[in-house]
């Protein structure tokens, strides 16, 4: 089960990965993968929608509630003199986040690596 890593997975990963994931489950055993991927540029309605329930589920989750989000965390922490150190570290570093240039792989890549290495279902839940 992975619910982070899955997204930042280039175009070109996905096959390998899930070819070399395959081994390790058991036959009719279940992969899981609860992520945030992007579609491919064919399924605009699907990435609309997506979108807008990843918008609602963010206010409901920080605004609504008023808790920080991980970026304004690591902003106000630059502030505080204990973690001064470590917010700058973190500020300096380029944060690698799932773009929809085609640099990560989309949904669809996943599904066909899936595919590919004899899973015998892909699905989103």
């Amino acid at each position: 089960m992975s619910t982070t890593a899955l997204h930042w997975l280039t175009v070109a990963e996905p096959q390998d990965f899930y070819a070399g994931s395959a081994g390790s489950s058991r036959s009719g055993g279940v992969v899981l993968n609860g992520d945030n991927m992007p579609y491919d540029r064919s399924r605009p309605v699907s990435q609309l929608l997506a979108d807008r329930r990843r918008q609602a589920d963010l206010h409901d989750a920080f605004e609504l509630r008023g808790v920080k989000t991980y970026e304004a965390w690591w902003q106000e922490a630059q502030y505080r003199l204990e973690a001064r150190a470590e917010a700058a570290e973190r500020l300096r570093l380029p944060v690698r986040r799932p773009r929809r240039d085609g640099h990560h792989a989309p949904y669809s890549a996943h599904v066909l690596g899936l595919s590919e290495a004899q899973f015998g279902e892909a699905a989103t839940i």
